[in-house]
């Protein structure tokens, strides 16, 4: 668990609210008012249940958007009915959803560096790190240390 507080700290803010829709399809709905530029990020899918501690969230999957956060999140709901991996998460993700649960994708702005005279994104070192710190439940991928 942590604290929504502390992940505006990082620099993340509240994007996306996952929804199944009438179709039984799941869907990242945006949150009024709020948009992203489709610049590199790192996001973190999040649930929140009404019933336990308020302003806490678990991280169930921490991943980067190389792109955008929107195209991102329009890849995950392709893959939920159209590759292996998809799919498992989707049905993971309704078994959070029954009940109260709340799933919300948080998402930050990716640092840069200049690299060799480069400006370079540091989306993949960022998920690195993030999953390492927040240990989320859903990934997959194991992160050695460095």
């Amino acid at each position: 668990m942590i604290r929504i507080d502390d992940l505006k700290k990082l620099g993340f803010a509240e994007s996306h609210e996952l929804v199944e829709n009438e179709n039984a399809a799941l869907r990242f709905r945006q949150c009024a008012g709020v948009a992203f530029e489709a610049a590199a990020s790192v996001y973190a899918w999040t649930v929140s249940h009404p019933d336990k501690q308020s302003g806490t969230v678990q991280v169930l999957y921490v991943g980067k958007a190389g792109r955008g956060i929107d195209a991102r999140l329009r890849q995950h709901e392709g893959g939920f009915t159209h590759s292996c991996t998809g799919r498992s998460n989707a049905a993971l993700l309704r078994s959070v959803l029954r009940g109260d649960a709340r799933v919300s994708v948080f998402v930050r702005r990716s640092d840069t560096v200049e690299l060799f005279g480069a400006t370079v994104s540091l989306y993949a070192a960022e998920e690195d790190a993030l999953c390492r710190v927040l240990k989320p439940s859903f990934n997959r991928a194991d992160f050695p240390d460095a």
